[in-house]
């Protein structure tokens, strides 16, 4: 281990917060131009890592909203889920973490496995339906690769996740999955080539690694992440340890009980971040909230903590009946929340077309719809294209 590498390991992990309900870009991008206001030119040695394409897109007009469509230099705004390859290459010039990525075989394109593994399938034993199907099997084969590979566990192990209750019927599945545990590895290998997400994750940890053992120039920001795949954890444990990295956090349940906190469910939406800072190496209480941010908590967010409580302390729901100002609280949290049931989707996505519409023609007021099918929102998009709003 160098000396850097101990120093860093020695620093307290740099980590912030931004609570549920503010801008989480609006506000980094204050900060970071308050802070270069005086020296413009500094805003280019940050690095922003973001979790998506899209959540950098976000960041880059939010830069021109803030800045008031005025020219500026911008950090470098990257995302963490799709490393980009050549000006990873770039930075790293002249290193031993370079050799390592041209040493790194390259990845093989969706198309090309999708139709490997549905010409794998075809021929299987009791197979007989068309090749759609197959390519449809291909596509569910390959989502749960990628788990696999994301996740970082080994295909040859599957057979001991599932109860011996169980075993015959999971046998049925093993057997098909076999495709993947005996065969896919040789076929990559054979070809030269890995899976992408598989390259991916050699990436971040190349990056990784490199960041740990050198000191990088410029301050390095890793925002909105929980570290959900563990290449990205590794990263984000290093980053926070650089003398001038930082982590910022997405709306991490600070005022959350103590007794809460310690019986979050792997499913509660709060546990991939209680174990990221696990991870780290830090307690809640060492998150720094966001420069500029008052610690408060309104009467919504403490509706919301309530409904999310876990199921091992819903029994202090008995203390609302007992305190009066919680009471208050809670009623106030559910001000302009409205129920509407409805006979099928059509009606539902109808009606929040109609309230769309109704929103609209109120100059300056804007909508939004948040759900997670996918149907229910093409259909209101189909409804509002009637009424000529895309």
């Amino acid at each position: 281990m160098t000396q850097q590498n101990e120093i860093n390991q020695n620093r307290q992990p740099s980590v912030f917060n931004i609570p549920a309900g503010q801008n989480f870009a609006r506000l980094m991008v204050r900060h970071f131009l308050d802070e270069t206001r005086d020296r413009p030119e500094k805003l280019g040695e940050i690095t922003i890592l973001l979790p998506t394409r899209r959540a950098c897109r976000s960041f880059q007009d939010m830069f021109l909203q803030e800045s008031h469509g005025k020219p500026i230099l911008l950090p470098k705004i990257q995302p963490f889920g799709d490393v980009d390859e050549q000006d990873l290459s770039l930075s790293l010039a002249g290193t031993d973490a370079l050799s390592e990525i041209l040493a790194l075989p390259p990845g093989i394109s969706p198309l090309q496995r999708r139709i490997l593994l549905a010409r794998i399938i075809t021929p299987m034993k009791d197979f007989s339906s068309s090749f759609d199907q197959a390519l449809a099997l291909a596509d569910a084969l390959a989502a749960f690769l990628d788990q696999i590979i994301i996740e970082g566990l080994e295909l040859e192990n599957l057979a001991q996740i599932v109860p011996e209750e169980f075993a015959n019927h999971w046998q049925i599945t093993l057997d098909f999955l076999k495709i993947l545990s005996e065969n896919w590895a040789g076929i990559l290998a054979e070809m030269g080539v890995i899976d992408a997400s598989d390259r991916r994750n050699r990436l971040m940890r190349i990056l990784a690694q490199h960041w740990q053992n050198t000191q990088p120039q410029g301050s390095i920001y890793a925002a909105g992440s929980t570290g959900s795949i563990p290449a990205t954890a590794e990263l984000l444990k290093v980053i926070s340890q650089l003398p001038d990295g930082h982590i910022v956090l997405p709306g991490l349940d600070q005022e959350l009980d103590q007794p809460s906190w310690e019986a979050l469910a792997p499913s509660h939406p709060q546990s991939g971040l209680k174990h990221l800072i696990e991870y780290i190496g830090i307690e809640r209480q060492d998150v720094k909230i966001w420069h500029n941010i008052e610690k408060a908590d309104s009467a919504r967010h403490i509706l919301a903590r309530e409904v999310m409580r876990p199921a091992a302390t819903v029994q202090r729901w008995t203390d609302i009946a007992g305190n009066s100002a919680l009471q208050t609280m809670i009623k106030d949290g559910l001000k302009n929340i409205e129920l509407l049931e409805t006979i099928n989707q059509r009606e539902e996505a109808h009606i929040i077309a109609m309230a769309f519409r109704e929103t609209l023609e109120t100059p300056k007021k804007t909508a939004v719809l948040i759900t997670p099918d996918r149907k229910l929102a093409r259909r209101v998009s189909e409804y509002c294209k009637r009424w000529g709003i895309v």
